[in-house]
């Protein structure tokens, strides 16, 4: 046992003697100590409360005062007594602790020291700790290195893990191990605890044991598992398939631009061990929706009506993992689509050889017209009907386009309108209508008496003219005017109306039916060309309408255009002295910057109490060329804006291409209500 001596006082000296006794399973151990006092012999003290020892040791640990009442006749080492206490050992299994004995003999005389003392510091032997472990990151369902580092080569060790609800052995047989490197392929149930995250934080635990079984103890690490990339939604059975309203076109299923929209299903399935949060469509028109806590969707979208060119769509499906998601591509490319045109067409009377003949019995008819192919699906209808001006329709001819056909068997004292028509597949028509004069004549009386024509053979009990006039005195009508408007029939529409002339619409409910009208309202209809002619195809004139509401509101647009009639298109309706009504966009023939002005009156509501915008809702300005307006009450008093009582205070209004402010500096003026006028011209 090892001791500790004190210095020698008149030949008396203390021993201590300490015992160290492990534990390793607790880390910790027993230390015994005992005093011993050697003296010459024939020394004593008996009293109760007079002699007494201490064990003391660093860390608190402390025997107290123990009285020992002592005769020693003889000399030798005498036994004491002892203290033993337990010292947990430092983390790493070291420790060293300060022994210090104390005697006193109670009192002091020529032979006899008052008191003794002996401390040391001691270093106390090392436990053996648990072993060590160490790992990088993992990828679930790939293996990986945990290194055990063994604090004795004797030892065994069990690896666990956890993470989250899950735990288990490595290897999973649960097999004691020695130190070194260990293989851990992290099972792919950790995807199951990985829901919405892609990486998962465990713990491995390394459990060591010494030859004998007794358990040393446990070290433990933290580890990160990553998903893998390719674990993440799938896309499966997509699919797409044209919609189209067009009864031909969808039983023909394709795209045709204009026509076709895109119906897109899908199925997706989120990575493995989570679930959808969301599938979505993006390319020409968006789509989104939400799956709910499920593992497999259907996604279903529809897209806007598709126009010209390749277009394509972006199928996505989004996990509850961050940035993990699933797309595929897929385009369509839509045939190009226009509405049937005639190219080329001529009617005229003819002889039986087809040359021109103004008083001919035949009609010689040549038309040409294009459709879009539609990968040669599309076909073409081309026929033609004629009848005698004033008479019912005769029936359908089928004509061969670029074809030449005479027909027989027209008077030349009638005169006949011809109608060609060209339909496609889809239904779309284009009609011209041709005028046949009557044979030329310098003058003709109508049998009866009733009727004469210059230039051609009278057709009705009426004055005809079908040459130039000029007259050269005055000119006399009725004091209803020179004759009646032909009317345009409800129903009609006013891009069809290219020929010189002048036409009433008598009716509001007949307005309402009739296309490309500018205002719902009865009125007149004028048409002019630059030199007069009636069926003139020439791109040196060109042609305008007017048309002028039973109110007295004009409107004025013009066909721009290039080559045959065919190709004839109208600009806008441009109004003249627009009535301004409010929430209604007028165009008008004001210009600025070389584009139509456009105006527009807004109702605002009552005066804000401090600066407000209002989004007045109109796309593709380009300039804001005026805006202005006034605040009224219901009194009938009414003020220009801006208005300012004095300078420090007033309302007014500004625009922007998004929106019209009103100002209000520090006026109480929420009474009045405003209207706010604004000018603008737009792409």
């Amino acid at each position: 046992m090892p001791s500790i001596y004190s210095t020698k006082e008149k030949n008396w000296q203390l021993r201590l003697d300490y015992n160290v006794t492990p534990n390793s399973s607790k880390n910790q151990s027993e230390i015994s100590c005992e005093i011993y006092i050697y003296n010459t012999g024939g020394n004593s003290n008996l009293t109760a409360n007079g002699a007494y020892y201490r064990i003391q040791a660093s860390g608190g640990y402390d025997s107290g005062r123990v009285y020992q009442p002592y005769d020693w006749p003889e000399a030798a080492w005498h036994y004491v007594g002892k203290y033993v206490f337990t010292v947990p050992h430092d983390s790493d299994g070291t420790k060293s602790v300060t022994l210090n004995g104390y005697w006193n003999a109670g009192h002091e005389t020529a032979w006899t020291p008052r008191d003794l003392e002996a401390a040391a510091t001691v270093t106390l032997p090392t436990i053996p700790r648990a072993s060590t472990v160490s790992a990088g990151s993992f990828t679930i369902g790939e293996a990986g290195s945990v290194v055990i580092k063994a604090a004795v080569p004797s030892f065994r060790h069990k690896l666990t893990y956890e993470a989250r609800n899950r735990a288990g052995y490595i290897p999973p047989s649960g097999e004691e191990l020695p130190g070194g490197d260990v293989t851990w392929t992290p099972p792919r149930l950790l995807l199951q605890e990985a829901t919405d995250s892609t990486v998962l934080m465990a713990t491995l635990y390394c459990q060591t044991f010494a030859a004998d079984g007794t358990h040393i103890g446990r070290s433990q690490v933290p580890v990160k598992l990553y998903v893998p990339t390719d674990v993440c939604p799938t896309l499966n059975h997509i699919e797409l398939a044209p919609v189209n309203t067009n009864k031909w076109l969808d039983q023909q299923g394709i795209y045709v631009a204009g026509y076709s929209q895109v119906l897109l299903t899908a199925d997706a399935t989120a990575g493995e061990g989570t679930v959808l949060e969301s599938m979505s469509v993006t390319g020409f028109g968006t789509g989104k929706v939400s799956t709910g806590n499920v593992k497999e969707y259907r996604l279903s979208w529809k897209s806007p009506t598709l126009t010209a060119g390749e277009k394509s769509f972006t199928i996505t499906a989004n996990d509850q993992r961050p940035g993990r998601s699933g797309s595929v591509k897929r385009t369509v490319t839509p045939y190009e689509y226009t509405p049937p045109a005639i190219t080329q067409s001529e009617v005229f009377r003819c002889n039986a050889e087809g040359q021109a003949q103004s008083d001919g019995g035949y009609i010689r008819v040549r038309c040409s017209a294009a459709i879009a192919p539609l990968n040669g699906r599309n076909t073409l209808t081309l026929r033609m009907r004629i009848h005698p001006a004033g008479e019912a329709w005769g029936g359908y001819t089928v004509l061969t386009s670029g074809d030449v056909k005479i027909i027989p068997g027209f008077s030349a004292q009638k005169s006949y309108e011809v109608e060609i028509t060209a339909t496609d597949s889809l239904g779309e028509v284009k009609t011209i209508v041709y005028m046949i004069p009557t044979a030329e004549a310098a003058l003709h009386l109508r049998p009866g008496g009733k009727g004469m024509a210059i230039g051609k053979y009278s057709e009705k009990e009426a004055f005809e003219c079908a040459m130039p006039a000029d007259f050269q005195g005055s000119v006399y009508g009725n004091a209803y005017g020179l004759g009646a408007l032909p009317i345009v029939k409800a129903g009609s529409n006013l891009n069809s109306f290219v020929h010189p002339g002048i036409w009433g619409i008598p009716q509001n409910d007949d307005a309402a039916t009739i296309a490309n009208i500018p205002q719902k309202s009865a009125g007149t209809l004028r048409v002019w060309a630059s030199n007069g002619a009636f069926n003139e195809n020439s791109d040196g004139a060109y042609r305008g309408q007017e048309y002028t509401t039973s109110q007295g509101i004009r409107y004025y647009r013009y066909l721009n255009r290039s080559g045959q009639e065919a190709s004839w298109v109208f600009g806008p309706w441009e109004c003249v002295n627009p009535p301004m009504e409010v929430g209604v966009e007028y165009c008008t023939t004001e210009k600025y910057l070389g584009k139509s002005v456009y105006k527009r009156v807004f109702e605002l509501g009552n005066v804000p109490s401090s600066d407000k915008n209002y989004s007045h809702g109109i796309a593709n300005i380009t300039h804001i060329v005026a805006c202005g307006g006034e605040m009224y009450s219901d009194g009938g008093s009414s003020y220009s804006l801006p208005f300012a009582n004095d300078r420090s205070y007033g309302v007014g209004c500004y625009a922007s291409v998004a929106a019209i402010t009103i100002y209000n500096n520090n006026g109480d003026y929420t009474r009045f209500k405003v209207r706010v006028t604004l000018s603008y011209t737009k792409n």
